[in-house]
C-alpha cells in the first residue's frame, strides 16, 4: 500500500509539474503577443466575427446604418399585434399569455423589460420566464400607440431627436440616472388605449414559438424549407406555454451555436 501511494504521489507531482511548466508556456507566449501588439501598435482586439456576420465600423455613423431583424418578424401571426382582425386572433392562445392587471399593478412589475414588434432586441429568456418580473425576458406591448418606437431609442425616422408622449414613453429606455420609479406607470399604457384605468394594460408574455425563432430554432409550422428539412423543430401538442419556457430557457441561440 505504501509504495502504491508512493508511486501515485510521485505521478501526481509530475503531472503538477508539466502543469507549471504548461502555463509557464502560455504565459509566456502571452507576453510575446503582447509585446508584439505594442511593437506594431495595434490593439489586439477583433471587431469582426465572419462566422458570425459580426462586421466592425470605423465610425459610430456606420454602426448606425447596420440593421436588424425587429421583434415582428418573430412574432406569432394569430397573436396581437400582427392580428389585428379580432377574427384572426388566437382568443385561447392569448389568454394564457396576457399578463394580468393583478401582476402589473405590483410594484416589482416596474421592473418589467418591455418591448415593442418596431424594437430590434430584448432580454435573455430564462426557465423562470412567466414566474418572476426582473431579469427572466421581455415582455410585449401590442397596444395602438406606437408612435414613439423611434423615439424610445433616442432618434425619429427623420433622424432629429423628439420626446415621445405617448403611452410607449413610459418603458423607453434611458440613461441609469433619468430612471425613476413610477408605481402607477402603467396606467399610462391604458390612456394611450383611451380606456379607463380599470382596464388591462396591453401587455403579454411572448409565446413559446416565438421565443423558440428569437434563438434560432426552424419551425415546423413556418412552412417554407423548414418542411423539409430533419431539424426542423416542432413543440409536442400537449405542451403548454410554460412548459415551452421552461425547455428554451437559459438555451443558445442555434444559429450562434451553429457558426
Amino acid at each position: 500500500r505504501r509504495q502504491c501511494c508512493t508511486s501515485i504521489s510521485t505521478s501526481t507531482s509530475m503531472h503538477n509539474a508539466d502543469n507549471v511548466i504548461g502555463k509557464d508556456k502560455v504565459a509566456r507566449s502571452l507576453m510575446n503577443m503582447l509585446h508584439d501588439s505594442e511593437q506594431i501598435g495595434k490593439s489586439s482586439v477583433y471587431t469582426s466575427i465572419s462566422p458570425l456576420e459580426v462586421v466592425g465600423s470605423d465610425s459610430a455613423a456606420e454602426a448606425a446604418t447596420c440593421s436588424l431583424p425587429t421583434i415582428a418578424s418573430y412574432l406569432d401571426n394569430d397573436l396581437p399585434p400582427l392580428a389585428t382582425d379580432p377574427s384572426n386572433i388566437n382568443t385561447a392562445k392569448l389568454a394564457t399569455l396576457k399578463i394580468p392587471k393583478s401582476s402589473i399593478a405590483k410594484s416589482a412589475s416596474w421592473c418589467f423589460d418591455v418591448i415593442t414588434k418596431e424594437d430590434a432586441r430584448s432580454a435573455c429568456f430564462t426557465s423562470s420566464y412567466g414566474k418572476y418580473f426582473r431579469g427572466t425576458g421581455s415582455v410585449l406591448y401590442y397596444g395602438q400607440d406606437e408612435g414613439g418606437m423611434t423615439a424610445r431609442q433616442g432618434q425619429s425616422d427623420t433622424g432629429s431627436t423628439e420626446k415621445d408622449t405617448g403611452a410607449t414613453d413610459v418603458f423607453r429606455l434611458v440613461a441609469p440616472e433619468e430612471r425613476k420609479y413610477d408605481s402607477k406607470w402603467w396606467e399610462r399604457l391604458v390612456a394611450g388605449e383611451g380606456g379607463e384605468q380599470t382596464a388591462t394594460p396591453p401587455l403579454r408574455y411572448l409565446s413559446g414559438t416565438e421565443v423558440a425563432r428569437l434563438m434560432g430554432f426552424p419551425l415546423k409550422e413556418d412552412g417554407g424549407d423548414n418542411d423539409e428539412i430533419e431539424t426542423a423543430f416542432a413543440f409536442p401538442d400537449w405542451c403548454t406555454e410554460r412548459q415551452k419556457w421552461r425547455l428554451l430557457g437559459n438555451s443558445i441561440n442555434v444559429t450562434v451555436s451553429a457558426k
